[in-house]
């Protein structure tokens, strides 16, 4: 605290009941710190999930909030980064359930197996996930789909880029360059879902807790989009930050309500831009 200037990083520690979301956008869209008033930036959010009751706590979890959904979910579905810690205190089945599990809520977020916390400081410092694209997070999906007393849709066949448990989705689609209209009509469609939990041609309601994504004007600039609940930002992404990015973009939203008709209005958006 003695030293003079700016600090070099700020690690903001919960309680293990709190929820990210507030806390993410108090720091990632406040009005000083967009206008340089304050030097601190949103790096990103990390999760910590006990190996030994981490899977217990989120099965038996109990909603809180008018979301109805409980600590340990929305901490999940809001972090960008996992820690599954204390690995080498169970059973390397009971591991895998477990990282499957945290798969299912949070589809986009890497998972790192950590023993006495101890972890390479480049996968949780400088990450900049409010300001790159979502990493490539390569899983084992095998058409993996927990099927539990809380799922509100059938339990025929979901595309493997659908996880689900205790009613909370991750959802991906990805999609080729985009012009004009359709970046529009992405738009629109993401603000909608954020600020009036509805989507075109979808009866239920949607409830986004996280949506985050990257994609790529038909002009050859690549965009960023970032949002943790009713707050959102598509970016354009400076050229030194794009070089090696893909053309091929993809949009992932984490919340509750993503049903298979959530996922074709979104697609009915990207018309002519699926891949």
């Amino acid at each position: 605290m003695q030293k003079k200037g700016a600090f070099d990083y700020i690690l903001l520690e919960t309680t293990g009941l709190a929820d990210p979301g507030p806390i993410a956008s108090m720091f990632w869209l406040n009005e000083e710190y967009a206008t340089g008033l304050a030097d601190i930036v949103l790096d990103g959010v990390v999760c910590v999930v006990d190996a030994v009751f981490g899977q217990k706590q989120m099965e038996e979890d109990h909603a809180t909030d008018d979301l109805h959904i409980g600590e340990s979910i929305r901490q999940i579905a809001g972090s960008d980064v996992v820690l599954l810690n204390k690995a080498d205190l169970v059973e390397p089945e009971v591991l895998a359930g477990t990282e499957a599990l945290i798969r299912q809520i949070n589809a986009a977020a890497p998972i790192y197996k950590t023993v006495k916390g101890e972890i390479n400081l480049k996968h949780i410092i400088g990450i900049s996930a409010f300001r790159l694209p979502p990493p490539d997070v390569s899983t084992n999906t095998n058409g993996t789909h927990v099927h539990t007393d809380d799922c509100d849709h059938s339990h025929d066949s979901r595309p493997p880029t659908h996880y689900e448990v205790k009613g909370i989705s991750s959802l991906q689609v990805a999609c080729s360059a985009l012009d004009q209209s359709h970046l529009d009509k992405l738009d629109e469609w993401i603000r909608n879902a954020l600020w009036e939990n509805r989507v075109e041609d979808v009866d239920s309601e949607v409830q986004i807790l996280r949506c985050k994504g990257a994609f790529t004007s038909q002009k050859g600039v690549h965009y960023v989009l970032q949002g943790v609940r009713n707050m959102y930002e598509i970016s354009e992404l400076p050229a030194t930050d794009s070089i090696g990015v893909p053309d091929t973009g993809k949009i992932i939203l984490i919340g509750k309500g993503l049903t298979d008709p959530v996922r074709k209005s979104l697609e009915a958006v990207l018309v002519g831009s699926i891949v």
